[in-house]
């Protein structure tokens, strides 16, 4: 069983689906005209209208992977982000994982203008409610320190924070089963059995990725007792 909270029209979702065609695809968003472009875009994942803090109709302790991109910016404080990575943690198996990205503050107003005035369609006829609303969510991101705080006091996963190298725009936020200390499995398994659990056709967006994050800062931040 996999979910993917905030999922939006499905971008991310359909990835899943496609990745893990055997398995239960849940998906969770406040906005029901986001939910009914995932229904389309994602026939078989079973929509949920509610928000991420809570999630109340998903069953506990059932997810293998719970999933939460670029969504965190859009809680506003944190309270509210701390109590929803204690709901992904109450959703995931013992043995599941999950996997969040979100957008980095960057260090000044000027850094931030000139990065949205770039990457934003400023000028653009017909993007300007598109770079405002990039403009609003990179002033609404988080810092890495603001991060580490929110992590629960007394977590049930092992907590991995991640920063790209360069100037980073996102983080990744990792929490793996607390009696695993490595985050790639590749450090403890043979590669070519990590070969076989991606697709063949991710091959290559997963070496890219996992190039990423060695050239990036890992931290441990946060780690169970259980």
């Amino acid at each position: 069983r996999i979910v993917d909270l905030c999922c939006g029209p499905g971008q991310f979702t359909g990835l899943l689906a496609k990745s893990f065609t055997e398995s239960e695809i849940h998906a969770l968003d406040l906005s029901r005209p986001m939910l009914r472009c995932l229904e389309r875009n994602v026939p078989r994942a079973i929509a949920h209208c509610e928000d991420m803090i809570e999630a109340p109709s998903l069953p506990r302790g059932e997810f293998d992977l719970v999933t939460a991109m670029n969504c965190l910016h859009h809680l506003s404080t944190e309270e509210q982000v701390s109590r929803a990575i204690e709901t992904m943690e109450s959703l995931s198996t013992p043995d599941g994982v999950i996997f969040v990205s979100f957008l980095l503050r960057l260090k000044s107003q000027q850094l931030t203008a000139l990065y949205t005035e770039t990457f934003g369609m400023k000028g653009f006829s017909g993007f300007e409610r598109f770079h405002r609303d990039f403009e609003l969510s990179m002033q609404a991101a988080w810092t890495e320190e603001e991060m580490v705080r929110m992590i629960p006091s007394s977590p049930t996963k092992t907590w991995f924070l991640i920063t790209p190298m360069g100037v980073s725009t996102v983080f990744f936020l990792i929490g793996i089963p607390s009696d695993r200390d490595h985050l790639f499995l590749d450090e403890v398994q043979i590669p070519g059995e990590i070969e076989g659990i991606v697709p063949q056709e991710f091959q290559v967006e997963r070496r890219l990725l996992k190039l990423a994050f060695g050239l990036g800062r890992c931290r441990q931040i946060g780690r169970s007792n259980c």
